[in-house]
C-alpha cells in the first residue's frame, strides 16, 4: 500500500470496498461517540481506575516500555483520551523532540492538557496531523474499536511512520461466543454500569460502560485485524493476550 506513504497529512485515503453510504454511517457514529465522551469526560479517569483495579496506568507504561524505543524517538498517541499513555511516554522519553497526543474530542484534550500532556492536537485515526514518515512509533490505548474505516486508518498510520517504525495498539478483546462472552456482558452492563453511575453520582458513567460493551463486542477477531494491518503495509505482526480482556496488537511499518 505505497499510496498511504505519499498522502498528505489528514487526507481521506480511499479504500476499495468502502462505499459512500458506509463512510457516512461511520462519520455519524464518530459524532455520536464524541458526544458520549464529551458527556463523560469528567468521570473517565475514575472509571479507568475502577475497571483496571488501579493498574491501568501501570500497564500502559509497561506496554510502552516493552517497545524499547530510543531516547530520541518521536511518538504519536492516537485517540489519547485524557492523556495517560502520552504522559507515560513523556516520562519514559524525557529527551525526545516530540510526543504528539491526538484526539477528536475537545473535552478529553482539555483534560489531557491540564494533566500535563505537552503537545496535543485535534485528529483521529484517519486524519493524523503529522507529516509522512515523521515518527518512530504510533501507540493507542483502547481506541482501536473506533478506527473506522479500519483499512484507511491503518494506511494513515503507516503513512506517518518511518520505515520499520513501531505500532502498538492496546484493546479490550471479548470472546467470540460462549459463557465468557455472556459473563463479560453481564458484568459490564448489569453490574458495573449501574454501580459506576451510583459511585460517580452521574448517569454518564453507566452510559459509558454500556457503550464500552457495545463497542468491544462489535470489534472483529484479532486475526482479521492482523490481516488488515498486513494489507496496509505492516510486518512483524503479533497479537498478545495480556490477561483478562486485555490484548495487544504489535507491528512494524514495512521498509521502503
Amino acid at each position: 500500500m505505497k499510496a498511504a506513504t505519499t498522502a498528505n497529512p489528514g487526507e481521506d485515503c480511499s479504500c476499495p470496498g468502502t462505499g459512500e453510504n458506509e463512510i457516512e454511517t461511520q462519520v455519524a457514529t464518530q459524532a455520536e461517540t464524541i458526544a458520549l465522551y464529551t458527556e463523560a469526560a469528567h468521570v473517565y479517569d475514575r472509571l479507568n481506575q475502577v475497571l483496571s483495579v488501579g493498574t491501568g496506568n501501570w500497564y500502559r507504561r509497561q506496554a510502552l516500555d516493552s517497545l524499547r524505543l530510543a531516547p530520541e524517538s518521536r511518538v504519536i498517541d492516537l485517540a489519547c483520551g485524557t492523556g495517560a499513555l502520552a504522559l507515560a511516554a513523556q516520562e519514559l522519553l524525557p529527551d525526545t523532540a516530540s510526543i504528539l497526543a491526538v484526539d477528536p474530542t475537545p473535552a478529553m484534550r482539555a483534560i489531557a492538557r491540564r494533566a500535563g500532556v505537552a503537545e496535543i492536537q485535534e485528529g483521529s485515526f484517519t486524519t493524523i496531523p503529522a507529516a509522512t514518515g515523521s515518527c518512530d512509533a504510533v501507540v493507542s490505548a483502547y481506541a482501536l474499536r473506533y478506527a473506522a474505516p479500519r483499512r484507511i486508518a491503518f494506511r494513515e498510520i503507516r503513512r506517518v511512520l518511518r520505515p520499520d517504525g513501531n505500532l502498538l495498539l492496546l484493546e479490550m478483546i471479548v470472546a467470540p461466543a460462549g459463557w465468557r462472552r455472556g459473563l463479560t456482558r453481564a458484568l459490564l452492563t448489569w453490574l458495573l454500569a449501574p454501580l459506576a453511575s451510583l459511585l460517580c453520582r452521574d448517569p454518564a458513567a453507566g452510559k459509558l460502560i454500556r457503550h464500552l460493551w457495545q463497542s468491544i463486542s462489535e470489534l472483529d477477531a484479532p486475526a482479521v485485524i492482523l490481516s488488515d494491518l498486513e494489507e496496509a503495509g505492516f510486518t512483524s505482526l503479533e497479537y498478545r493476550h495480556a490477561g483478562g480482556l486485555l490484548g495487544e496488537f504489535r507491528a512494524r511499518a514495512t521498509r521502503d
